[in-house]
Order: C-alpha cells, then sequence, then structure tokens
C-alpha cells in the first residue's frame, strides 16, 4: 500500500469499551486502562489506534486524522473541512430493538449522552462528502457495514463478523498499550472496486 493512505483516513471514536488487561497473577493490575480519556491520555491512546486499526485492516494508517466524535454534526464537520477517502468508526456497534417493520436495527455509540448514528445517516453523510470507503470496527458489525452498503453501494464497507477483543494497559496520564485481537474483516463492494 502506498505511503498517502493514512493521510486521507480518518478515524471517528465514541465512547470506548471496558478495556481487558492483566496485572501479576492475572488479576486487574494498576496498569488497566479504564477507558477513560483525559487531555493527557489521548494523545498516547490515538497513537496506538492508529497503530492497531491499520495492523487490523492490513494496511498502513501513519498519518490519519483522529477524533472523538460526540454528534452526527461533528462527523459532518470534520468532513467538510477535509477531503477523506476513507473513514474507520472505531467503538460499540449497538443492536436497538423496536416494533414494527424494523424488528433490530444496528446503530453506531457516539461519545454524546445518547447519541446514536444509523447505518443510513452515516451511509448518507459519507457519500455527501465523497468518501470511497469505510470499515466499523465495533463488535459484530458486519450488519451495520451491509446497511451502509445497501444504502450507497458506491461505498466500500466492512465489519467485524464477531466481538472485538481489546486490551490496554495504561492510565490517566498515559495508554501505554493497546492491543486489538484480529479477526477476518467482511467487505462489501461493487465487483471490480478496490
Amino acid at each position: 500500500m502506498n505511503g498517502t493512505q493514512g493521510t486521507s483516513t480518518l478515524i471517528i471514536y465514541g465512547d470506548l469499551p471496558a478495556f481487558r488487561g492483566t496485572g501479576p497473577g492475572g488479576m486487574p493490575g494498576p496498569l488497566v486502562f479504564d477507558g477513560k480519556l483525559t487531555h493527557h491520555n489521548r494523545q498516547s491512546f490515538e497513537r496506538l489506534l492508529v497503530r492497531e486499526l491499520g495492523g487490523l485492516m492490513e494496511r498502513s494508517l501513519h498519518g490519519a486524522t483522529v477524533k472523538q466524535v460526540k454528534a452526527l454534526f461533528e462527523l459532518q464537520r470534520l468532513l467538510r473541512g477535509r477531503a477523506f477517502s476513507t473513514v474507520i468508526f472505531y467503538g460499540h456497534t449497538i443492536t436497538l430493538t423496536s416494533s414494527g417493520p424494523v424488528a433490530a436495527q444496528q446503530e453506531l455509540a457516539l461519545a454524546g449522552n445518547n447519541e446514536f448514528l444509523s447505518s443510513r445517516d452515516f451511509a448518507n453523510t459519507l457519500k455527501a462528502a465523497g468518501v470511497r470507503e469505510t470499515f466499523i470496527a465495533g463488535c459484530s458489525s458486519v450488519s451495520f457495514a451491509a446497511g451502509v452498503f445497501s444504502v450507497t453501494p458506491s461505498i466500500r464497507a466492512g465489519g467485524l463478523y464477531f466481538d472485538r477483543t481489546d486490551d490496554a494497559k495504561g492510565n490517566a496520564n498515559s495508554v501505554i498499550d493497546l492491543r486489538i485481537q484480529k479477526q477476518p474483516i467482511k467487505w462489501w463492494a461493487v465487483p471490480g472496486s478496490r
């Protein structure tokens, strides 16, 4: 892959998961990162997130822009400010159940209080910005990625088959390690594209 690939990538994340991690004897240790970001540890977390997502996707994401997103308008503002070819979401994909024509629907959990983003709204936002590819790094996110592709087949969309497993070490001052367990990505794409 070429070296400019990461610079045209936007990585967004919502609420962080509760990270696994162990200290001596397999018990939770003092350096188990609790997923709470501060102005001290945010930069170290984001640097490690770029590395781990690149490993998961098997490409270099060096130079990617990384932002926590709390609402749809923040994503729209980011996409208006600069042209990105790839948008990656890291966080929770939540299955919401309801009555009516949609029995269950996956949505992205943003960092705002009870802020969720549907595959339709996500796909339309990416399409309006000219994004060509998205990867949803959320637990069992294949149905969300399929939803994005069904709304906008011009966007290559990928998701994870299984729950994502993450380990992290750090504290309020620094995240010193982050590991995302590798697993296959299911991609939806128009034949002949990428």
